[in-house]
């Protein structure tokens, strides 16, 4: 039975949707032949209703053309017109399935978040099509778990979705944060470590990091950040001026990971650019930074002892460039046994401090 107009429309506007691209009309009628709507791609007559129908739907303005005025042999192609479908959007089961596992893994505490609260809805409603029992599956059987250390901090959500509304649009924003002065930053990404939210950001005395809930936002500015600057940050996170990243290698125990895992290329560390097992250890080196936070990170994992710099480290760190990942590395070994010894002293110290606890009378 021949398919009508308002059918064949609705199914070429379906593979418009899911592919969400120009796509020529040999390509429409190829879809519908593996739908079994149509019978063979050589047909001139359905070849000829498909182009009917798109000039139709580019008329109604539901499709886009790709060429004002084809000449010769190049073929036209189409689009879908995403402004004539604003809440219209073509996904199958495993894609909705997939973005129902991926929310389950965002901490429960952000979700009531307006920056996430809108998204859960949209997926709630692309889900409809789905069984409660399923859905309710996915939420009882996957779940974000925090570490025992990770702490959290309430933020406003009216500053949170004016910083994600700046960062959109690459504009500055105008802040007081811990209750000073008014100040522009023009914000760059927002991230969340060890459960606290920051914000990076560019001001005019250069790149620096923000607790998100020590800032209150009072207005977003016309002025825009160039994206050339944008490009150069982007990539960073913390902005400590102390931090002096260095190159360095710990030793973990053997059975702290499995054999195969490491073959794998297993990532222990954010910061860690090598690892292989030696003896009886698990030898990893990674980027170390001269700061509490860095020291307190390795003090709550099985490190079995340090490694200082060496030529090997250099040479795998010129490899990967890292240099460009972290802007103030240097790859000249008496930098890097200078700050390792700084970090030396830290962890030195760091140990002292918590040792003292144990001393004071106010230990029950």
């Amino acid at each position: 039975m021949e398919i009508d107009k308002l059918s064949l429309s609705i199914e070429i506007l379906k593979i418009l949707l899911k592919e969400n691209r120009f796509v020529s009309s040999t390509f429409i009628h190829r879809q519908l032949v593996r739908e079994g709507i149509f019978h063979s791609e050589c047909d001139r007559v359905e070849r000829r209703r498909i182009l009917r129908v798109l000039h139709s739907l580019e008329t109604a303005g539901y499709v886009v053309s790709k060429i004002d005025s084809p000449k010769g042999k190049v073929p036209q192609e189409w689009k879908i017109n995403l402004k004539a479908f604003p809440y219209l959007i073509s996904l199958s089961e495993k894609e909705v399935l997939s973005l129902l596992l991926a929310i389950t893994f965002v901490p429960e505490r952000y979700r009531k978040l307006s920056v996430f609260k809108h998204g859960l809805r949209a997926i709630d409603r692309l889900s409809l099509f789905l069984q409660e029992e399923e859905k309710e599956l996915i939420k009882e059987s996957f779940e974000h778990l925090s570490h025992f250390s990770e702490r959290f901090v309430e933020v406003d959500d009216k500053t949170l979705s004016l910083i994600f509304q700046a960062i959109r649009e690459k504009r500055g924003i105008l802040v007081r944060y811990r209750n000073s002065n008014l100040r522009e930053i023009f914000p760059l990404k927002v991230f969340v470590y060890n459960g606290v939210m920051y914000v990076s950001a560019l001001r005019d005395k250069g790149y620096r990091t923000y607790l998100v809930n020590r800032m209150k936002v009072i207005e977003l500015t016309e002025k825009k950040i160039p994206d050339y600057l944008r490009k150069r940050y982007v990539g960073k996170a913390f902005s400590f001026s102390f931090e002096s990243p260095f190159l360095m290698g710990i030793k973990l125990s053997s059975d702290y990971v499995k054999e195969e895992d490491i073959e794998k290329g297993v990532l222990l560390y954010p910061t860690q650019f090598f690892i292989e097992k030696r003896g009886d250890f698990v030898v990893v080196y990674l980027v170390g930074f001269l700061n509490k936070m860095f020291v307190s990170w390795l003090m709550i994992d099985d490190v079995v002892g340090f490694i200082s710099p060496s030529e090997e480290m250099i040479k795998i760190a010129k490899e990967r460039k890292l240099n460009r990942q972290y802007e103030e590395l240097s790859l000249k070994m008496h930098v890097n046994k200078r700050r390792f010894n700084s970090f030396r002293n830290l962890f030195r110290s760091f140990l002292i401090e918590k040792e003292k606890i144990f001393k004071t009378k106010n230990v029950l």
